[in-house]
């Protein structure tokens, strides 16, 4: 295969030449994209927003669990969504007779992955580390959202079909419903209804987001077998087990999974440091991590938007198309930036208000939240250039070195030096730990952009 070098031509020149490629088409492919990667975050940010009102440790109690439960669940759901790319590649190529294949091959690895994460939710108490203030809520939370997390799996198996094509419609369809049945079930089972349901605190929370993502789960199945796509796609007929497609994308996935792994487990680590030297740090961390789950659904949903148009292009052997894709998306990074400062910087205040996040335990604490803000804006916004191209390598498979680079970077330039300053007695402030994310963004960021430079990524999975 001929691969060209990249060239240094002028960055409004590559962007009005991606015109043509269409920002509308763009646009139209990656916003669902990013509705589908909210969804699971905002789900878990609904239920701590709500939970603040009712108790701000049950709040802090769900917020760390989560973590755990993103440790425990999202390893299979990253290996299950790698069919998008398989998928993204065959579409790309008009395969189209195969496009389904990689889809039932995730969705066998999910029915699978039923059996460790429901003996991750009967052993939930055994799987928590959190202080004792907050281990009854915790391990509540935990115990109920790991019984549903199959779903969760299963609907990144199943949404890969729709990603993967750019027909993401019906995915924004179910993303919608279920978030919003998931705000009002909270608010419902959280507090209670006088005479009708009683108040279920933490349990209530995890009951809303169990029920929610079966919902989202139904709603994409039934479109994954309609009549349209039955007879397009053969989504019903192309459903046998092939064992060499299956350990592909299990090859591909295992990398991420690791990764994930690691980066949760890192964020878990943070918060359970905080959360021992003082409650008031567990709570701006709470909020910020609040605020982070809410913002990063930009970064992950444009990895996998770039992950997605470049499988495609990679199947059409466009290399040209992915450099001007490149350019496009940290476009929409600078323009993701700005709209983040300003109201953060100007309103910060009301933000929380609405957000439901002014009780009397928290307003002392709003200089440190802003600080901590500030930073957290600053790392997400390169943690967004790094996902652009982490999804450029992964749309050709390259999973493994992309994710030793990072993860090198996050323990070294983030876990170890907080521990240190844990350990030693001087971490004393939530800004430490965001200067220090701060420091594994940049440095993943420019060691990923030498990767992406190379071309060493550049391969045909299908």
């Amino acid at each position: 295969m001929e691969v060209r070098v990249f060239s240094a031509a002028p960055l409004w020149g590559d962007i009005l030449s991606a015109l043509n490629y269409s920002i509308r088409d763009i646009l139209r492919v990656v916003l669902p994209i990013l509705l589908a990667t909210l969804s699971v975050n905002l789900m878990y940010a609904a239920d701590r927003l709500v939970l603040a009102r009712y108790s701000v440790d049950a709040m802090n109690a769900a917020a760390m669990s989560s973590y755990i439960v993103s440790l425990l669940t999202y390893p299979f759901i990253s290996i299950a969504a790698i069919a998008e790319i398989y998928v993204g590649q065959y579409n790309g190529a008009k395969q189209y007779d195969k496009v389904v294949l990689p889809v039932w091959q995730m969705i066998y690895f999910s029915l699978l992955a039923e059996i460790p994460l429901t003996i991750c939710a009967i052993f939930s108490e055994y799987l928590n580390w959190l202080p004792e203030f907050y281990k009854e809520d915790g391990i509540m939370y935990q115990k109920v959202v790991m019984y549903f997390s199959e779903f969760s799996v299963l609907f990144g198996a199943v949404g890969a079909f729709f990603i993967g094509r750019g027909k993401t419609t019906m995915l924004t369809v179910a993303i919608v419903l279920s978030n919003i049945v998931n705000l009002v079930l909270d608010i419902v089972l959280i507090f209670g209804v006088d005479g009708i349901v009683k108040p279920m605190g933490v349990a209530g929370a995890a009951l809303a987001t169990g029920i929610a993502s079966l919902l989202q789960l139904v709603i994409v199945c039934v479109a994954f077998v309609s009549k349209k796509n039955r007879e397009q796609y053969g989504t019903l007929k192309y459903r046998s087990f092939d064992k060499q497609l299956f350990m592909s994308c299990i090859k591909v996935g295992a990398p991420l999974t690791v990764g994930r792994i690691l980066e949760i487990s890192a964020w878990y680590i943070i918060y359970v440091l905080l959360s021992h030297v003082s409650r008031d740090l567990a709570t701006i961390n709470g909020i910020a991590g609040t605020m982070y789950a809410i913002f990063i659904f930009f970064a992950e949903g444009l990895n996998k938007g770039v992950a997605t148009l470049s499988a495609n292009l990679i199947g059409r052997g466009d290399l040209d198309g992915i450099k001007r894709l490149f350019r496009i998306f940290n476009i929409f990074v600078i323009i993701f930036a700005i709209l983040l400062i300003l109201p953060i910087e100007c309103y910060l205040k009301e933000i929380l208000h609405i957000m439901m996040l002014d009780t009397e335990s928290i307003i002392p604490l709003y200089p440190a939240i802003k600080n901590v803000m500030r930073l957290e804006i600053v790392c997400i916004s390169v943690e967004s250039i790094m996902f652009v191209v982490s999804g450029i390598l992964l749309s050709g498979g390259d999973s493994k070195k992309q994710i030793q680079i990072n993860m090198s970077c996050l323990w070294i330039g983030m876990v170890i030096p907080a521990c240190i300053l844990y350990f030693t007695g001087n971490l004393c402030k939530v800004e430490q730990t965001y200067m220090l994310a701060c420091v594994w963004a940049i440095s993943s960021t420019v060691l990923l952009y030498y990767r992406y430079k190379s071309l060493k990524w550049y391969n045909k999975l299908v």
